[in-house]
């Protein structure tokens, strides 16, 4: 997909031509799974926001692709508040391993959420 913008209407995308049929009767969920992988990096931020506030368990293993693969720290930051506000014992799994992270700012705010967990009980 190339990511523009369309209607629920198209039957096709107006820019590349990909077949919008079976795309338009996914649940909203398999949706925002699918735009994790969105090229501009602040709509995958709301993206794992999303995904965070409705604790989409779902979600976990592309979030955990995503630990393993992705580069920016801003992206990462935003994977380890989204897991925080997730209630799967994967996703505090996943916050243990952003506290390994090679980047300080990941690791500092995944201890932060980890510490909180750690403290709400």
């Amino acid at each position: 997909a190339c990511w523009s913008t369309v209607s629920k209407d198209d039957k096709v995308c107006p820019n590349c031509g990909y077949d919008l049929t079976e795309f338009h009767q996914l649940p909203y969920e398999y949706k925002l799974i699918m735009a994790l992988e969105h090229p501009v990096k602040d709509m995958k931020k709301n993206v794992i926001y999303t995904v965070g506030r409705k604790d989409l368990e779902l979600a976990l293993p592309h979030f955990e692709l995503m630990v393993n693969r992705e580069t920016d720290p801003i992206i990462l930051m935003e994977i380890a508040d989204a897991l925080s506000r997730m209630s799967s014992p994967e996703a505090t799994n996943l916050l243990r391993k952003l506290a390994q992270h090679r980047y300080p700012v990941v690791r500092s705010r995944a201890i932060m959420h980890l510490q909180k967990r750690i403290s709400d009980v």
